[in-house]
């Protein structure tokens, strides 16, 4: 009897606190004063607290949501932040502006993705280019497992070509120019495709003239360099380049470089510059007498399928 006159008398302040509690209280306000004021172990079984039981057990439910959407905000992990935020316990609990965006952000993408699958599902190839988002397909990998074989088809025909992909010349400005420092040295510049389409280039300085269809790596290029896009804008958008003797006549290409999680391709080849010298110390030839500086950037005329011999994924490999 003296055990439950003990815990009667600690119930006795906690329900107290319980009925001083509005529940019309914002769901964050309200989730907070529960929490701070239910005692478990006190209230277990408790009779009279089981008008609040429903509303503290909602308030630990969000608390552990909350933490997982921490974690999943925390890592850009899309699928995972719409999972959370379509829990029912969470709806029309008031998100900082910071999650706000985040989440308007990854349910967008989610949508995005459905409209994407849906595509694929109903073999609309004609729609595929428009709706092509690569980040979509690394990120709901699951999602798109079943239309492996034809996100290669596709993304090899309706991708790939430069017209498409949006590689292009620098805008406005040279693609190859002599660098104030360091002496004979060059910057190259060029337009990046959207980031829909990749976020990384390969630029190679290779002796044969690249041609679509060929890997970059099968050209066994003289310099080789995969950058990502973050890099790129943080060195100013421009790559320095310091040429070798050896690269004289050699042309400087790049490649969008296209990843789809489950494998990556390379687009067709943007040439900057070809460079056909005869006094290979002053590469490219402007300031010794050299026979020609590098030509305009220029796009191949029309693209070209694969030769006779290259594996079904030969538009795929790892770089240096």
């Amino acid at each position: 009897m003296r055990a439950r006159v003990e815990l009667a008398e600690e119930r006795i302040p906690l329900l107290a606190a319980l009925r001083e509690i509005s529940t019309r209280l914002p769901p964050d306000q309200l989730d907070r004063r529960m929490l701070a004021t239910w005692r478990q172990n006190v209230l277990a079984g408790c009779v009279e607290a089981e008008g609040w039981r429903a509303l503290y057990e909602t308030a630990v439910r969000r608390k552990e949501l909350l933490a997982r959407l921490h974690v999943a905000v925390e890592n850009r992990d899309g699928p995972a932040i719409v999972a959370v935020v379509e829990d029912p316990c969470l709806a029309g609990y008031p998100m900082s502006a910071a999650w706000t965006a985040v989440i308007k952000s990854a349910r967008e993408l989610a949508g995005r993705t459905e409209v994407l699958i849906a595509s694929l599902g109903g073999r609309q190839r004609e729609s595929f280019a428009g709706l092509f988002d690569a980040r979509l397909i690394r990120q709901y990998a699951e999602r798109f497992a079943a239309f492996h074989n034809l996100l290669a088809d596709w993304t090899s025909s309706q991708i790939l070509p430069l017209e498409q992909i949006g590689l292009a010349p620098a805008v406005g400005r040279g693609s190859l120019v002599a660098a104030v420092e360091p002496r004979g040295a060059y910057r190259v510049r060029w337009t990046w495709p959207p980031a829909r389409f990749a976020d990384q280039c390969l630029l190679a300085v290779c002796c044969q003239e690249p041609l679509p269809g060929v890997e970059p790596t099968d050209l066994a290029p003289l310099h080789c360099v995969l950058m990502d896009r973050a890099s790129w804008e943080g060195s100013g958008g421009s790559r320095l380049l310091e040429p070798a003797a050896d690269w004289a006549g050699a042309y400087v290409a790049v490649w969008a470089r296209v990843d789809l999680g489950f494998r990556a391709f390379y687009s067709d080849p943007l040439i900057l510059a070809a460079c056909p010298l005869d006094r290979p110390a002053c590469w490219p030839g402007w300031a010794r007498g050299g026979t020609r500086g590098p030509i305009a950037p220029r796009v191949t005329a029309a693209r070209q399928a694969a030769g006779p011999g290259l594996e079904p994924d030969a538009r795929r490999g790892p770089v240096a």
